[in-house]
């Protein structure tokens, strides 16, 4: 039996520490964020010392690395194993969409400093990496889709950079959710949703464009014409209109109020003047846009007309909150998926949102309207993660085409009518 070397026993014990840290820096990076996280609050969660975590890593930066590089890699490690003959397009958009999903769970922190820009103290290195673009993935996704309208599976005229899109992004938004529910089911909801739809007939696009709850909608978005804030051009009104780009741009977390101090080419000190905290900033800018969107879901769930007619109407809504609200609506968005705004307070408009959301899912089941592909809760959440990817491009074309294709997946499904026969007579 050959002799254990001494060296090799050190050199694993040493990498076995070194996971373990990486881990504990992973935990810690996705509850509290990576711009609020220090060495010191690593080194508590691990139960040591500040100064013994330099024997591992020379910085926070440096775990930030390693955790985006492991990300990157099995990511992109995932989008080539999965290549090979499509025989079935369909299920295979469901299996690499639960494959994906997995990926990003098990890397929850990197995948949220991915989300944004890197914060304004990171290097170069960093920065590059958190800008990096996953060609593998983005590849794969457009091969399954191909494949699925070459062999007849999805519907003619279907947008499939939008489903690419939309299927992306939200994938990754379910995979980050908190809770008690595994995030495997809100993504085989999802995928269900986006390829078989939710409505048992086909509305005719003229009879919902003229319904009860689409007028109310239209009316509701009629009063967005500004950003109040904005509109004034006083200073106040100036530094909530950067915070918002900011915030935006980086995420909440990553944001520094000497960011937004930067952008407006002051001091922080001026800020204080008029905002106490960035905390402050926030509140002000949810308050802006939050309280209208929910005033108008109530108004277009309460209104006349049917499950399908209301739940298209929000459709519209939000296609348009993008639009008119963009950096707004990236921000509430995050709100809701990180689930941790403010922080001693549960984000109350959220959670009603979600609630009229369901009721019209689960009003449509029992009235032979929609079909019960899961359970309304998770179809629920599903169907806010597609409703909450930001538009692209904020053109009132833009509005429409992603009214039409919200329209056509979420009531009539992306695949082709025999397909989508198939899987809801099971």
């Amino acid at each position: 039996m050959p002799a254990t070397n001494p060296g090799d026993v050190i050199a694993s014990a040493e990498d076995s520490r070194r996971s373990e840290l990486l881990r504990i820096a992973a935990d810690v990076f996705s509850y509290a964020g990576y711009t609020s996280t220090s060495l010191r609050d690593i080194a508590h969660a691990a139960g040591i010392l500040a100064g013994s975590l330099y024997h591992h890593f020379p910085s926070k930066e440096a775990l930030a690395v390693e955790l985006i590089s492991a990300f990157h890699a099995e990511i992109e490690a995932t989008a080539h194993r999965s290549r090979s003959g499509v025989s079935d397009p369909l299920s295979a958009i469901v299996a690499f969409a639960a494959q994906v999903g997995g990926v990003v769970e098990r890397h929850r922190a990197a995948a949220q400093m991915c989300r944004y820009d890197a914060p304004s103290t990171a290097t170069e290195a960093m920065s590059s990496l958190v800008r990096r673009k996953l060609p593998a993935i983005e590849s794969r996704w457009s091969e399954l889709l191909r494949a699925a309208r070459e062999q007849g599976v999805i519907r003619a005229g279907t947008d499939l950079p939008m489903v690419q899109n939309v299927l992306s992004e939200a994938v990754i938004d379910l995979a980050l959710l908190g809770g008690t529910e595994p995030p495997a089911g809100y993504i085989h909801a999802l995928t269900t949703l986006v390829l078989h739809g939710l409505a048992a007939e086909s509305s005719a696009p003229a009879d919902l464009d003229a319904s009860v709850p689409m007028r109310i909608a239209q009316e509701h978005v009629a009063t967005w014409s500004g950003l109040p804030e904005a509109s004034a051009g006083g200073r106040r009104d100036l530094i909530l209109a950067t915070a918002r780009d900011e915030f935006a741009r980086r995420g909440y977390d990553a944001t520094t109020m000497r960011d937004i101090a930067a952008a407006l080419g002051t001091r922080p000190s001026s800020i204080y003047r008029h905002f106490t905290s960035k905390q402050d900033l926030l509140d002000a800018i949810v308050r802006n846009f939050s309280p209208r969107l929910l005033a108008a879901y109530e108004a277009v769930v309460g209104a006349s007309g049917s499950a399908v007619e209301r739940l298209d109407a929000l459709f519209w809504l939000m296609a348009s909150a993008s639009a008119s609200f963009r950096p707004d609506f990236i921000i509430v968005g995050d709100w809701w998926r990180e689930l941790k705004y403010p922080a001693d307070a549960p984000p109350e408009d959220n959670a009603a949102r979600l609630r009229l959301l369901e009721k019209v899912i689960r009003d449509g089941i029992p009235a032979g309207e929609f079909v019960r592909l899961q359970d309304p809760a998770m179809l629920a959440v599903a169907v806010r993660a597609m409703l909450w990817v930001p538009l692209t491009d904020c053109a009132p074309p833009a509005v429409a085409q992603r009214h039409a294709f919200l329209r056509q997946c979420l009531l009539d499904g992306a695949a082709a009518p025999a397909e989508r026969m198939t899987i809801l007579s099971l």
